[in-house]
């Protein structure tokens, strides 16, 4: 179990060197110009909107456990910001990343069992339903834990919260793109990360803190969609 939760954590960080190599190199460039689009207009807007939101979140009557409170609310805002976005830009880059994953199978198999006939409209709508329908499974659990965020004293676990939930569900982003390729959609691809635990966790762990380092974000989804083949190829095709 431990085995399995560091390779996965590692892999995310082994797969960034492989960004640059040629075969992959054209598939890379539209998710990284898309993420480092998107990310940078994260930044611009989390700083204009900060003292806002602090605000509106900070309760007089708390005033004096600021010291504690502001580091935990600032820490839960930006966690649900970058997650925000980092789901939009997913779900733009979505067809690249399906191509990108599909191409790095191939190098690891020397073939890949995907739709060779499929078009680019096919894999537009097959790429963007599913992200619609991740995005209607986030959506429900994204509505309790913004009701906790919100609830004084209570908010105070909401950062571990959201640590977890952007944890799992970067992983099931990532899963997404591999098995999509073989037909396996969303509900296959949840089922598959309960099966895996140990190695869900480590890829949304690796995931998660690549997301979380300025500029180095910006290579967190083709570096996550590499690491993503790696482990399905590894551990969830031959075993299905």
């Amino acid at each position: 179990m431990i085995n399995t939760f560091s390779n996965s954590f590692f892999s995310v960080f082994k797969s960034v060197r492989l960004l640059f190599k040629a075969e992959l190199r054209r598939y890379v460039m539209i998710p990284l110009f898309i993420n480092i689009v998107l990310f940078s207009f994260t930044v611009y807007y989390i700083f204009s909107r900060f003292s806002s939101w602090m605000d509106s979140l900070l309760p007089s009557w708390l005033d004096w456990l600021n010291w504690i409170i502001m580091p935990l609310f600032s820490l839960t805002i930006m966690i649900s910001v970058f997650y925000t976005f980092t789901i939009v830009a997913n779900i733009i880059a979505a067809p690249f990343n399906s191509l990108l994953s599909e191409k790095y199978e191939q190098l690891l198999r020397g073939k890949v069992e995907s739709d060779e006939n499929e078009s680019v409209s096919q894999l537009l709508n097959r790429t963007l339903k599913a992200e619609f329908k991740k995005l209607a499974y986030i959506i429900l659990w994204l509505i309790p834990l913004l009701i906790i965020t919100i609830i004084p004293v209570l908010n105070l676990i909401s950062p571990l919260l959201w640590i977890v939930f952007a944890i799992w569900m970067l992983s099931l982003e990532y899963f997404d793109y591999p098995m999509g390729n073989h037909q396996r959609y969303f509900p296959d691809v949840k089922q598959s990360a309960h099966q895996h635990k140990s190695m869900t966790l480590g890829l949304g762990s690796g995931l998660f803190i690549l997301t979380s380092i300025p500029f180095i974000n910006f290579i967190a989804i083709p570096a996550g969609v590499i690491a993503a083949t790696k482990a399905y190829v590894d551990n969830i095709s031959e075993k299905s």
